[in-house]
């Protein structure tokens, strides 16, 4: 089954279109919702708490929700491929019991989906907040003017803190070329713009990736409980996309073999679970005969 990976990164990239977007619609009404009179007035006031709290992130969580209905969406059509695909690879005598019980591991991808979700949620708000935080905290330590903080402010919500600290520069960096007004604005809003455009993809990639893999783990565990799988007769491998993209710590892991269930050794990151390793990984799992 090693050739499977082409389709949980088929069902993965399915998902990315609507799992991006929620995120963007999330930041957009983050933007919206945020009170940049107040923000800059209490920046006058050199109150930076007060400041931080005229974005509402507490708001975020709610926003993002749809998050982890496409996770599981993902998930269970993967788990849906996964099924037929190992069905079709076992004897017809060792699938009568999975067929009788009712097939896929519906129960165990949602109650996977609303924890990792909720964890995923909570890391992007977390993130999100941090990186407004250290624009604040930079602004305070340079004495940068409240009318600039806030302008920036107003560009960096949805970065991540790397990306926040890239704007930053990237203003200053205008600024010493002289640049000012309505062409500097225009040039950092395009700039913050496609930053977060980034953000949302990276993160769609990567949790797509992750929901696919997911399910499809979900079912090899079904099929070992319903007696469909020997897990003694078969390896999980670690399938890396070999191009001019794949990374160093991704092909440290390609090819190699666990037992189900078993972590995979990364000299990098250590114990995994499984793809995603890392941002936009594109990596996947599959079943290989012992």
């Amino acid at each position: 089954m090693a050739e499977d990976w082409r389709a949980v990164h088929a069902q993965a990239d399915a998902g990315v279109p609507a799992l991006r977007q929620a995120f963007l619609d999330a930041i957009a009404w983050l933007a919206a919702a945020t009170g940049w009179d107040v923000l800059t007035r209490a920046l006058q006031l050199n109150d930076p708490t007060s400041a931080l709290a005229a974005i509402p992130f507490d708001g975020l969580p709610a926003r993002l929700s749809p998050t982890v209905g496409i996770l599981e969406d993902v998930a269970t059509r993967t788990a849906d491929l996964t099924l037929a695909r190992t069905l079709a690879q076992v004897s017809r005598q060792a699938t009568i019991g999975l067929r009788l019980t009712g097939g896929m591991p519906t129960e165990e991808i949602r109650r996977w989906a609303h924890e990792y979700g909720g964890l995923l949620i909570q890391d992007l708000t977390t993130e999100t907040r941090r990186a407004v935080q250290g624009i604040l905290e930079s602004a305070t330590l340079h004495g940068q003017s409240p009318a600039r903080t806030a302008k920036l402010l107003e560009a960096v919500v949805g970065m991540n803190r790397r990306q926040a600290a890239a704007l930053a520069r990237y203003r200053t960096a205008l600024e010493a070329e002289g640049l000012a007004g309505t062409r500097l604005e225009r040039l950092v809003a395009r700039y913050a713009a496609r930053q977060v455009r980034m953000r949302a993809l990276a993160i769609a990639r990567t949790e797509t990736i992750t929901a696919a893999n997911r399910g499809q783990l979900e079912v090899w565990h079904r099929n070992i409980r319903e007696g469909v799988l020997r897990p003694e007769a078969w390896w999980v491998e670690w399938m890396a996309v070999e191009d001019d993209r794949l990374c160093p710590s991704c092909l440290e892991l390609d090819g190699q073999r666990v037992r189900i269930g078993q972590p995979f050794i990364s000299p990098t990151y250590g114990e995994v679970a499984g793809p995603a390793l890392h941002p936009a990984c594109r990596c996947a799992t599959a079943l290989v005969r012992a």
